[in-house]
């Protein structure tokens, strides 16, 4: 991938601090979304939530900005 002059090299992803992240994927915006739901619902008192805690930048990002969505916003589809 090359933007002005800048070429990126996609490589195996790495957690470089394995005690504070235990991996890296990709995920869906959905499923992140439906993780963040759930995750808030939990924290809320709603019931026991037993999928994946999200970092909490991450959480706010959502709660911030609940209708962003990447696919529009940069025109993929």
């Amino acid at each position: 991938m090359s933007y002005k002059g800048l070429t990126c090299y996609i490589t195996a992803r790495q957690a470089m601090e394995p005690n504070k992240c235990s991996i890296w994927e990709w995920i869906p915006w959905q499923d992140v979304w439906n993780w963040v739901k759930g995750q808030t619902e939990a924290e809320a008192g709603k019931g026991k939530w037993s999928g994946r805690y999200l970092f909490l930048p991450i959480v706010n990002l959502f709660r911030q900005h609940p209708d962003f969505d990447p696919n529009t916003a940069y025109g993929e589809s």
